[in-house]
């Protein structure tokens, strides 16, 4: 049986990556969306981040859910070095 999913409008509070589901931007003329979130801790707050933007679950009139993302663990890359093309 699957594991249930639990999602909650509360913001992460710990560092890592997370799903977002919901509008990001006050966009709510568009269908909500899920956005894959990197959660970093700075001097005094979070700093969420997805798709090269700032994301500012309580300032910009955002509403969606939250639900902590389990990632693979990454592929084994050949160890010599690659060059880039020029």
């Amino acid at each position: 049986m699957a594991q249930k999913v639990i999602w909650t409008p509360e913001a992460p509070t710990e560092p890592g990556y997370y799903w977002y589901y919901g509008w990001a931007f006050r966009d709510r003329d568009r269908p909500p969306k899920h956005h894959l979130v990197d959660v970093r801790k700075t001097m005094n707050s979070f700093c969420y981040i997805t798709n090269g933007h700032f994301l500012y679950p309580r300032a910009e009139g955002g509403y969606g859910k939250w639900l902590p993302a389990e990632l693979p663990d990454p592929p084994q890359l050949p160890e010599e070095k690659i060059k880039c093309q020029q």
